[in-house]
């Protein structure tokens, strides 16, 4: 009998063992596991919708008005079991995994914002009610949000985005997909609150391990189709009441982001959440509900007051005949062009620095990621776009700042319109190409298209890297 005892003694011990390895292995898939268990014990229900991106998990319970709840890329509807009692209590509640996330459908391939958004938009219009919902989104999910009010005005009570939004992000030096520990720590570093506890290795590893071959890897491959579905310079024509509701320790998508959108929107409100980062409702779950409880009690914001107007056209104007452009700050003109294949996102955080002190403008310049038409036959079409650009903002002159592309701009700028530029600053420009320079661009088009027609576009990736980082930087920061 003893024996015996001490025989199951030992197996439960080897069964602890073996769950707590299995535990510091898989955090992640733990996390789903039991944030969806927590959903279940909430009294919500696990169902599926045949939506033309397959086959669309999605949990829901509840009476009353209906809120359709969208986590954020590489999550799924797990994340938001921290306020689900609470808001069962008066509402109707779906909360679906976006597909390619979760229980969703696709489980392989890459994940295009087209798919994602076209998935959630048959789900919204097939169970949404006899009464338009309200859209709940967080990170991606505000995205996702945002597109369908844009396009449905008529079929939304409201839009209450967490932490997101379809704007250019600022902080294009953080990576999604994190290659190596370190480079998931920053990341986590970015999206908590510095109170909070940091994220152990394990969990770090996890996240790397995951990263390139989950749905954050399969969405980062299809970044001409996110960029399509950006709603730069068209926020003005979101007539849906818009509720920001933002973590004010976000370092991911900051307070400046929220500030851009709240600019932007002719009927939107923000309210911020101390201690919170990116995703409240993991890190604050409480806060988090109680802030959307009595948001939702309250009228949707109303239009935009006297003045507001003006400075969402500064802010986020796009004619036909213009550049796409910001504007931030108060203070001396100052104009920052960016590189050639860059976005003025590329400027963050410098350029949120630069606009305590400035009336900062950035812009793409035409033929780049964001601004319409083709690129123009020669330097000297840019100059025209960028004084074109100054009038319509009033502004008889600027200083300027370029680098690279831009920077070759900003010089030719000052050499054709003078009286427009106050100073100059122009970083890594070259007087004129070399041979080794043609063959690198060159080899960088045949790369390109070679990654178009579906070959392996990490050669891309590092033929980039190779030519536009410092030998010395690589060594400190590594690949």
């Amino acid at each position: 009998m003893k024996k015996w005892i001490l025989g199951f003694l030992g197996l439960v011990v080897l069964l602890a063992l073996a769950g707590f390895w299995w535990m510091r292995e898989n955090p992640l898939r733990l996390y789903e596991l039991t944030t969806r268990r927590a959903l279940e014990r909430a009294g919500l229900e696990l169902r599926s919708f045949e939506a033309s991106s397959g086959s669309l998990a999605y949990w829901t319970g509840g009476a009353g008005p209906t809120l359709v709840l969208l986590h954020g890329a590489g999550d799924q509807a797990g994340a938001f079991q921290g306020i689900a009692a609470p808001l069962l209590e008066r509402y109707r509640l779906l909360i679906p995994d976006i597909p390619g996330h979760g229980e969703s459908e696709p489980g392989e391939g890459t994940l295009p914002m087209s798919l994602m958004y076209g998935g959630i938009e048959e789900f919204v219009d097939a169970l949404g009610g006899d009464q338009p919902p309200t859209l709940i989104g967080s990170s991606m999910g505000a995205w996702i949000s945002m597109l369908y009010a844009h396009r449905h005005p008529e079929r939304v009570a409201r839009v209450i985005a967490i932490n997101g939004g379809p704007l250019v992000g600022d902080r294009p030096d953080l990576s999604l997909t994190p290659a190596d520990r370190e480079a998931a720590r920053e990341l986590m570093a970015a999206i908590r609150d510095p109170s909070s506890p940091p994220a152990p290795d394990f969990l770090l590893d996890d996240i790397v391990e995951r990263s390139a071959a989950g749905p954050m890897g399969r969405i980062s491959a299809e970044v001409a189709d996110l960029t399509a579905h950006l709603l730069e310079g068209k926020l003005g024509e979101v007539t849906v009441p818009v509720e920001l509701v933002w973590g004010e320790s976000d370092r991911l998508l900051s307070l400046a982001y929220a500030e851009r959108m709240l600019a932007g929107l002719p009927r939107a409100r923000l309210t911020t959440l101390p201690g919170c980062g990116h995703i409240p409702a993991n890190e604050c779950p409480e806060k988090l509900a109680a802030t959307l409880t009595e948001l939702l009690a309250e009228p949707p914001p109303g239009p935009t007051v006297d003045g507001a107007a003006d400075a969402a056209e500064e802010d986020a104007m796009t004619g036909t005949d213009l550049l796409t452009h910001v504007v931030r700050g108060e203070g001396e003109p100052l104009l920052l062009l960016n590189g050639g294949m860059m976005t003025y996102a590329s400027w963050e955080p410098l350029s949120s620095r630069l606009a305590e002190r400035y009336r900062v403008v950035l812009c793409d310049l035409r033929g780049q990621l964001l601004s319409p038409g083709s690129a123009p036959e020669d330097l000297a079409g840019n100059v025209a776009d960028l004084t074109a650009l100054l009038d319509h903002l009033e502004i008889d002159s600027a200083h300027v700042i370029g680098t690279s592309y831009g920077g070759a701009v900003a010089v030719l700028m000052a050499a054709l319109a003078p009286e427009r530029v106050r100073s100059l600053i122009a970083i890594t420009v070259g007087e004129r190409t070399t041979g080794a320079q043609r063959e690198s661009v060159e080899e960088l088009r045949r790369l390109i298209r070679a990654g178009l027609a579906g070959g392996d576009k990490g050669e891309m990736h590092d033929h980039l890297v190779a030519e536009v980082y410092s030998s010395s930087y690589l060594d400190e920061h590594g690949e």
